[in-house]
């Protein structure tokens, strides 16, 4: 057997392979659509979140006792709440803050698919800038009619042209949004088990159209969109709430220290009081029974009595300290 081998001289050929071409870009995939509304759905709670944090760092009432004068005399342990509830308002006000580039990122996303699935070539405008009047295309909302009736293997009605026509005319009447459309669709879809009236078609574009105002809030108005909007206001937030909720702690802590020292010197005296002889306790306590009375009924009985007893009295009558048992602190409340 012998082999062949090309010769020197050979006008062989080398294959070329062509180059590869550009990806097309991809239409989008059912659930995008769903993926989009979810996405809008937790930017819509995050700036209620923000919302709310910003609500809650408006203490109004909250702190009012910070400029009453001291004989007045407030609730301690309410304002002990209030501290607290202030300062796990600014804890949460400041982990909103730190999610604005979750949502920058998230928002940036949310745009794009609403260049997508509201773009202008499925509307049929009149009218030019801010006037222009845009209505959702007859063709595209007998396209989704189609598809949406189509989805019911059971979808036999008695005339199914006229059903059909007049389901796209009532739709095309209420002139509903492309995204909001689309979000109705879905929901009959998903939720009926059998083709829908067009009462029930109608009733799912309303509800779908009061779900879809909160999204649309999240676009741009005037060049702003919800996270410019409402992060520079939480920052202000933050910023006017944090020196009233130190100004209220300072103020909290000198009302309880004078409380404190108070109550030390009140149990100090009682003490004291306690250890009076028992004659003169019971005149000081008749005494303020009968404070109440222009003149003290039993003042002469205490009169020739042991020496201390009428004092006793005559202090109770007048609610004075009775003699004796005065206590002096150092104004710690620590007896010296």
């Amino acid at each position: 057997m012998t082999k062949t081998v090309p010769l020197k001289n050979s006008t062989a050929v080398d294959v070329v392979q062509s180059p590869k071409l550009p990806a097309t870009t991809p239409q989008r995939r059912y659930g995008d659509f769903d993926a989009f509304v979810a996405n809008a759905d937790k930017l819509v709670d995050f700036i209620a979140w923000v919302g709310r944090d910003i609500e809650r760092l408006v203490f109004d009432d909250w702190f009012e006792w910070i400029e009453k004068p001291d004989h007045d005399v407030i609730d301690l342990q309410r304002a002990k709440q209030d501290i607290a509830s202030a300062k796990s308002a600014i804890d949460s006000a400041r982990g909103a803050l730190a999610r604005f580039p979750w949502a920058r990122k998230h928002l940036a996303a949310f745009k794009r698919d609403v260049k997508w699935y509201d773009r202008r070539e499925l509307y049929e405008i009149e009218g030019k800038g801010k006037r222009a009047k845009w209505t959702l295309s007859r063709r595209v909302v007998a396209e989704q009619i189609a598809l949406l009736l189509a989805s019911f293997q059971n979808s036999r009605p008695g005339t199914p042209k006229v059903f059909g026509k007049m389901v796209v005319e009532e739709v095309y009447a209420k002139n509903p949004n492309a995204c909001v459309l689309e979000s109705a669709c879905r929901r009959v879809r998903r939720e009926k088990d059998f083709p829908p009236s067009i009462a029930e078609v109608l009733k799912a574009i309303e509800s779908e159209s009061s779900a879809w105002c909160d999204r649309w809030e999240l676009q741009d108005e005037n060049g702003v969109d919800a996270a410019d909007y409402f992060r520079p206001r939480l920052e202000q937030a933050i910023a006017e709430a944090e020196p009233t909720i130190a100004k209220a702690e300072t103020k909290l802590a000198e009302r309880e220290a004078r409380a404190k020292a108070i109550e030390e010197q009140r149990k100090a005296y009682q003490e004291a009081f306690n250890r009076l002889p028992q004659a003169e306790r019971d005149a000081y306590r008749s005494g303020e029974i009968d404070a109440g009375c222009s003149d003290p009924k039993r003042c002469a009985g205490y009169i020739g009595r042991e020496p201390g007893v009428l004092d006793a009295y005559l202090a109770g009558f007048t609610r004075k300290p009775i003699p004796g048992p005065e206590v002096k602190t150092n104004g710690s409340g620590q007896q010296h």
